[in-house]
């Protein structure tokens, strides 16, 4: 069994040594613009890509639901690259792993080892739709903090006497977070010919979430046909948003001391050994 392992290995791993160093330098901008927040280990990457051109794989089949995560992680401009690289990635997983499993397994006389590494290569594409499902929380958590702030500037400029668009232009630049870059992103749009009430429209549509779009379809409504309580609809949107954040301040204590739980009872058992490990060995039976 240990010749068979080590045979599979040494061939597994000499394809893999071939493909790799002869696409290294053709992927590499492929490579860098990846983000390694999703995909793992991206310098891997070369392997998965090579393989899907040799063999003309297709990523047609990857699921709507996973698109639709990685257009709002990335806008749908992206799709389509990021639906490549996460397929090259799970590819590229399972012959870099596989190899190096049957190498161990001929070193330590162990079957379960190769098997090891496959269950590996299987589940690190499970774990990047994990870090993709993290991402898209995170991400909305943080455009909801701010929408509050965002509102209440917008409704203080525009009752100042200030243009829609001078204001929407002086909040998105006053911060860096994704609600803010999601607003630079409008305006780059606009700048490049887009129409305003379309502009806008997709950035509701970008933010996927219903108290942004809510907020997006009041502002297309004031482009498209003025409106004149458009103050007082920001003020009670703000009101409304505030109440938000507070119930996710409030989810994320409640997770924090959750989290707590776990840390403080392994140091209670600690320190509940300590003291009767001594205490049971002085003890006569």
């Amino acid at each position: 069994m240990n010749v068979i392992l080590l045979i599979l290995g040494v061939a597994a791993s000499a394809f893999y040594c071939v493909v790799y160093f002869r696409n290294a330098d053709k992927y590499e901008q492929m490579v860098q613009a990846a983000d390694d927040e999703i995909i793992t280990f991206r310098e891997l990457l070369p392997v998965g890509l090579a393989i899907i051109q040799k063999f003309n794989i297709k990523t047609a089949d990857i699921s709507i639901k996973k698109r639709q995560k990685i257009a709002e992680l990335y806008t749908s401009q992206y799709t389509d690259f990021y639906c490549l690289v996460t397929r090259a990635a799970a590819i590229s997983y399972l012959v870099t792993f596989l190899p190096l499993g049957l190498l161990l397994g001929a070193m330590m006389n162990s079957v379960l080892v190769p098997l090891l590494a496959l269950v590996l290569s299987l589940f690190m594409p499970y774990y990047t739709s994990m870090r993709m499902d993290t991402m898209i929380k995170n991400r909305r958590e943080e455009l909801l903090l701010d929408y509050p702030t965002v509102l209440s500037k917008m409704a203080l400029m525009i009752n100042a006497g200030m243009m829609l668009s001078e204001a929407w232009k002086t909040v998105a630049v006053s911060g860096n977070r994704m609600l803010y870059k999601e607003m630079q992103r409008t305006l780059v749009n606009i700048n490049n010919g887009m129409p305003e009430l379309q502009a806008y429209s997709e950035f509701g549509t970008s933010c996927r979430i219903n108290e942004l779009k809510k907020f997006s379809s009041i502002i297309c409504q004031n482009v498209e046909k003025g409106n004149s309580e458009m103050v007082q609809v920001m003020k009670q949107l703000s009101i409304e948003a505030w109440a938000v954040k507070k119930n996710i301040a409030i989810s994320r204590g409640k997770n924090a001391e959750t989290k707590l739980i776990i840390p403080i009872g392994i140091t209670f058992l600690a320190i509940i050994i300590m003291i009767m490990v001594p205490i049971m060995s002085n003890m006569s039976f």
